[in-house]
């Protein structure tokens, strides 16, 4: 996601700002943000391995679903697990270029 777009469409003040001052913003907030971000991160991929766990277990053992089959099943989770991250990592980051530019006087 393109976030100095965002700041400039959701705050049309900053479209008179330079570059580099709306990049600082994005970039101050991705450092900021970067331990709760691998957390969610770290999360998301063990809820991926653990559900992949159980569903490989649940169908090999209850039905006749072929290893193919189980590997599809697990990938697409993986992905839409992983948009979910991808999602609330954003989130996290509007977040808290909202609260920075909030402090932000110009």
């Amino acid at each position: 996601m393109n976030y100095s777009d965002w700041l400039k469409s959701t705050y049309p003040h900053l479209a008179s700002e330079s570059d580099v001052k709306v990049y600082n913003f994005v970039k101050q907030a991705k450092e900021q943000t970067s331990t709760s971000r691998r957390l969610v991160f770290l999360l998301i991929m063990m809820l991926v391995g653990l559900i992949g766990y159980t569903i490989g277990y649940a169908f090999a053992r209850f039905t006749e679903v072929g290893f193919v089959m189980l590997a599809i099943i697990t990938m697409l989770l993986g992905l839409l697990l992983f948009y979910v991250s991808t999602r609330i990592e954003q989130r996290l980051i509007k977040q808290k270029l909202t609260a920075l530019l909030s402090q932000y006087q110009p």
